[in-house]
């Protein structure tokens, strides 16, 4: 289901980018997730950085609409590179998210959620030192 989920938004955002990609985003996010709890980390990493490469393009264009998605997107990643064993990864990852989160709060953004999950992971990668 989560592979034709993502078909299905693949489709529509190459119809209308501004419209479906932040469900093309979540959905490659989704199944990034998936094969990673699948340990099938060369299709995790594919769909994350997919999601990544989306994310990031979008809070360029609009940070208060899509930081957060990119902070979430962020910490899959970092997640996934931890799973793997590339901690130097994972740190580089993680300290995005941190950054991006810094300046959702700096414009009084509610981050606390992501925030109490990027510093679980900061944490263990701080840990393995």
């Amino acid at each position: 289901y989560s592979k034709r989920a993502y078909e299905i938004c693949k489709r529509l955002a190459e119809k209308n980018p501004e419209a479906y990609e932040r469900y093309l985003a979540d959905s490659c996010n989704n199944l990034g997730n998936l094969y990673s709890d699948l340990n099938r980390y060369t299709e995790a990493e594919k769909y994350s950085k997919r999601a990544y490469e989306i994310c990031k393009r979008q809070a360029e264009r609009n940070p208060e609409a899509y930081d957060e998605d990119l902070a979430i997107v962020c910490h899959t990643i970092g997640e996934l590179y931890h799973k793997m064993g590339k901690e130097r990864d994972a740190k580089e990852y993680c300290n995005q998210a941190v950054r991006i989160i810094e300046r959702m709060k700096s414009r009084g953004g509610e981050v606390q959620e992501i925030e109490e999950e990027i510093n679980k992971l900061r944490a263990m990668l701080d840990g393995e030192e």
